[in-house]
């Protein structure tokens, strides 16, 4: 793990930002940005901003899918909150910085306690269900069954249940946008807000709020968790390369409004493989395996 860095959080007592480094426990917030007009840190604001109540009252107000995971921080006890979309917790006209800040997303996510993943907002204006009343959908999956018994059969029987992870995973925003990718692959711990529930998955299972083990799975997670997880550094280069391309496959089905941003995108994870493993990259592929990956 890549020692902590300096970069601001939103304080969630104070309602302000502050400058701490990430030895701090603090959860994140990963999310899709969407066309929402969001407010932005600069340095005209940056010092205001970080005074007790400065978020209180900005223009444009800070937007629901913000708000609600500063309301889960706290009800989780939680003071500090990095948000991924960097509108809040870095200067926008501080291009260095935004540079700098960029390629150490593999510093940010994994010492986070914990992910909020807003997976069912398709912009920053969502709500995060079941954080606010009436924000959250009820049990609508349904299946049609028929038991038979020695008496009868009975038919048209319908058992309402929730969506799969994998199902859900497949039909939203969150899951094709490119710079969401490496808020759900390298954080630990995810804490997942969907329309009809809410669940917590970490490498070793994941769980839904109803209480229930679920055998579900998050393919992208589970792949760098092979990754993050060893202590071995002389694992098969040949495995490391078949872990390294799953995942490239999966980001490159994803989208980016701009193209130039697809490799600052996956920093991270290149970053992953360069500490475990040595590897180098050169236009986004590892220098060690050159050959391979141009086939």
């Amino acid at each position: 793990m890549r020692p902590p860095i300096k970069t601001y959080f939103i304080d969630t007592l104070d309602n302000c930002l502050v400058y701490r480094d990430t030895s701090v426990q603090y959860l994140a917030l990963s999310y899709v940005w969407g066309n929402t007009i969001m407010f932005k840190t600069t340095f005209s604001n940056c010092t205001a901003l970080q005074q007790p109540g400065a978020f209180l009252g900005i223009q444009p107000p800070l937007s629901p899918v913000v708000r609600d995971a500063i309301e889960v921080s706290r009800r989780l006890e939680e003071r500090y909150l990095w948000i991924d979309a960097l509108a809040l917790c870095i200067p926008q006209d501080d291009e260095i910085q935004k540079a700098q800040l960029l390629t150490k997303m593999d510093s940010i996510y994994p010492q986070a306690f914990l992910t909020i993943v807003a997976l069912s907002a398709d912009s920053a204006e969502s709500p995060l269900p079941g954080v606010r009343q009436g924000t959250r959908l009820a049990n609508i999956a349904s299946v049609q069954m028929s038991i038979t018994d020695t008496e009868e059969t009975l038919s048209n029987k319908f058992l309402t249940v929730r969506p799969f992870l994998t199902d859900v995973l497949r039909n939203r925003s969150y899951n094709s946008r490119g710079w969401t990718f490496q808020g759900s692959c390298l954080s630990r711990r995810c804490l997942i807000f969907m329309d009809h529930g809410t669940f917590f998955h970490c490498y070793s299972g994941l769980e839904s709020d109803s209480g229930l083990t679920m055998s579900d799975s998050w393919p992208e997670r589970n792949t760098l968790s092979a990754v993050l997880e060893t202590q071995d550094t002389s694992l098969d280069v040949g495995y490391q390369y078949t872990l390294f391309t799953q995942l490239v496959f999966d980001f490159s089905e994803r989208k980016q409004t701009y193209s130039e941003d697809s490799l600052k995108a996956v920093s991270g994870i290149f970053a992953i493989f360069s500490s475990r493993f040595g590897w180098r990259f050169l236009a986004g592929m590892p220098s060690l395996l050159m050959g391979r990956a141009l086939l």
